[in-house]
């Protein structure tokens, strides 16, 4: 059956046997996103279908069945769980575990500007899931606040594989064609040559860039002119955008957000490290960066600036197999020596019980 026949679904209708609708989620260039239910476990879900007009476009196709193929080979705590890809009059459909939370997008907008400390609860989780697309050799060259989702607890989800690529096959997109966001658009990317994770971590840097400033590195009324801005300006330090971003801090970001690939970080947990690092504590080890991307967290946005701050701030931050010791407690100290020894002193106390009762018995 051609795309543009197919039977457009309405709310609480069931298709496939299992999935009924519930609402729509939102919408994008390659089709929508539905609210739905599994009616076999009861549980919430998010549909993602192809749009109807793209059903018979062959790059469309290959790279929605990429996506579902790429959520089916990745497990990640901070990646969005596959639960199902099938078919719906010809349409292909994958369905995702629902993801509840704000996007930090929004939560960027309730809040301007973030401290370091605020953040690196967030940044860890991020890197961590951007470390786990690389290992397992995927870009996701589409990293922005809109494709992150940060719950009540603080546990962020990374979303939106669509236009991920790996880096061992075969690319779909032509060379000189450009994908993505231009406002998180590499240099490379921009110029349509091939990507890689150190594409994904100048995306990482701007993100973060964005959050401790509190405004984009490269404003511009275009993206056109934010695309140029890319290929061509030096971004300013972060501490002269904002004077409340440490020089050390401002520093670190401006190493990943080098013009050319091999100058940037090699990984983002890296990047993260030499973040946590410039605040003054000591190197961050894959097991305490763990540590902090599965703490639990205080509810976002409300609460963060007294926990995050508090764990922070307080004290340099120090990683736990790092910390010294307490010094052993110094043994007692032996007191004086009795002068009597005990045997000694029952005889004294006894002799003077005596005399003491002869006195009483002349006296009375």
């Amino acid at each position: 059956m051609a795309g543009n026949e197919r039977t457009e679904l309405l709310p609480h209708q069931v298709f496939a046997g299992r999935w009924r609708i519930d609402g729509k989620l939102g919408e994008g260039g390659m089709g929508s996103v539905l609210l739905g239910c599994d009616l076999q476990t009861h549980a919430f879900v998010a549909i993602k279908m192809l749009g109807a007009d793209l059903v018979d476009h062959p790059e469309s196709m290959a790279r929605f069945e990429r996506e579902s193929t790429l959520l089916a080979e990745l497990d990640h705590p901070n990646l969005v769980p596959l639960v199902a890809v099938s078919k719906h009059e010809g349409t292909p459909f994958i369905v995702m575990a629902r993801v509840e939370g704000q996007t930090l997008e929004r939560l960027m907008l309730q809040r301007k500007r973030w401290s370091l400390p605020d953040a690196l609860p967030l940044l860890a989780q991020l890197a961590a899931a951007l470390d786990h697309l690389h290992t397992n050799g995927v870009v996701h060259r589409d990293l922005k606040p809109a494709n992150v989702i940060v719950d009540q607890r603080g546990h962020l989800t990374l979303v939106d594989l669509g236009i991920s690529q790996r880096t061992d096959t075969t690319r779909l997109t032509l060379p000189g064609l450009v994908v993505g966001t231009p406002q998180y658009m590499a240099p490379e990317q921009v110029s349509g040559k091939d990507v890689g994770p150190a594409s994904d971590v100048y995306a990482f840097a701007l993100l973060t860039w964005q959050l401790l400033v509190g405004s984009h590195p490269f404003p511009g009324d275009s993206d056109r002119g934010v695309m140029v801005k890319q290929v061509s300006e030096v971004p300013p330090l972060a501490s002269d955008a904002s004077p409340e971003v440490p020089v050390a801090v401002a520093q670190v970001l401006q190493k990943s957000l080098a013009k050319k690939p091999d100058g940037r970080h090699r990984t983002a947990g890296a990047l993260v490290r030499d973040l946590v690092r410039s605040l003054g504590g000591a190197t961050l080890l894959d097991d305490d960066l763990d540590k902090l991307v599965t703490d639990k967290r205080a509810p976002l946005p409300a609460r963060v600036d007294q926990a995050r701050t508090r764990v922070f701030t307080e004290a340099p931050i120090t990683a736990p197999s790092l910390t010294p010791l307490p010094p052993a407690p110094a043994p007692p100290r032996p007191g004086p020596a009795p002068v009597f020894s005990p045997l000694t002193l029952a005889a004294i106390i006894a002799v003077s019980a005596g005399v003491l009762a002869l006195v009483w018995f002349l006296l009375s």
